[in-house]
């Protein structure tokens, strides 16, 4: 992912992305601008896709929602309020999780799930 396009999922600028991980490795890429935004693409686990994340577990109404054509299988997976999803996403033997945040208090779960959603289609594509 560049960071043009990581900014444009977001609508904001972020900048250049920066590696980490060793068992999990992932890639982040933080606000530019003072927004807040970010977003994180982590490799995963392909037999977690579709499964209640645990961090989400304990939180109120955990549930996954089915993604079409992302990959092989996707899913959201969020609580019941809140900007708590992220975009499970699993093509072959490979998967990986996509978050987007924000500062901003009136970022809405909706607004989150299309930056991980324009996030994920185009990372599937390089799976």
């Amino acid at each position: 992912m560049s960071q043009e396009q990581v900014s444009a999922a977001v609508g904001n600028a972020v900048g250049a992305g920066v590696p980490s991980g060793v068992n999990a490795p992932s890639c982040s890429w933080q606000d530019g601008t003072g927004t807040g935004a970010s977003a994180t693409i982590a490799a995963g686990d392909p037999g977690a896709v579709g499964q209640i994340p645990y961090g989400l577990q304990n939180m109120p109404s955990p549930h996954v929602t089915a993604v079409n054509g992302v990959g092989d299988a996707a899913y959201f997976a969020s609580a019941a309020s809140g900007t708590t999803a992220e975009l499970d996403i699993r093509k072959g033997a490979r998967a990986i999780t996509i978050t987007v945040g924000s500062v901003d208090p009136d970022y809405t779960q909706a607004q989150q799930e299309a930056a991980e959603l324009a996030i994920g289609t185009a990372a599937a594509l390089n799976m």
